[in-house]
C-alpha cells in the first residue's frame, strides 16, 4: 500500500511541476486550439441545447449534462487533431495530463473566453 501512496505523491508532485514550468504554454495552446478548431458561440450552443431539450419534452436541463455532451462532441469531432497537436508539444506528457483534460480546458475556454485562466481546476 505504501508504494501506491508514494506513486500518488510522485505523480502529484510531477503534475505540479508540469504546471509550474508550462502553465502559460498549456493555456496558450488551449486558447489557440479553441480559436482555430472550435469556432462557435457558446451561447448559441446553449440556446440550441435548451431548445432541443424542450423539443424532446425534457423539463429541465443541467449545465453538467450540457458540458458532458459538449466535451464528448469536442473529443469525437476534434479529438484526433487534439491528440496530434498535443503530441507535438514538448511539455505534453500523457502520464501527467490527459487529452480529455485538455479537451475540458478547451470547453472551459469556450465558456469563459479570454476572461479567466482555463486550467485552474487541473492544477494541484
Amino acid at each position: 500500500m505504501k508504494n501506491v501512496y508514494e506513486l500518488k505523491v510522485y505523480r502529484k508532485r510531477r503534475r505540479r511541476e508540469l504546471w509550474e514550468r508550462n502553465g502559460q504554454r498549456i493555456e496558450k495552446f488551449v486558447r489557440q486550439f479553441v480559436s482555430q478548431q472550435l469556432v462557435a458561440n457558446i451561447h448559441d450552443l446553449i440556446d440550441e441545447y435548451q431548445h432541443l431539450q424542450r423539443e424532446n419534452e425534457q423539463d429541465v436541463w443541467a449545465y453538467e449534462e450540457f458540458r458532458s455532451r459538449m466535451l464528448d462532441a469536442i473529443l469525437s469531432r476534434h479529438g484526433e487533431d487534439l491528440r496530434q497537436q498535443l503530441a507535438a508539444q514538448s511539455w505534453f506528457d500523457p502520464a501527467l495530463i490527459s487529452t480529455e483534460e485538455v479537451g475540458e480546458m478547451c470547453l472551459t475556454s469556450m465558456v469563459l473566453g479570454d476572461s479567466a485562466p482555463v486550467a485552474r481546476k487541473f492544477r494541484l
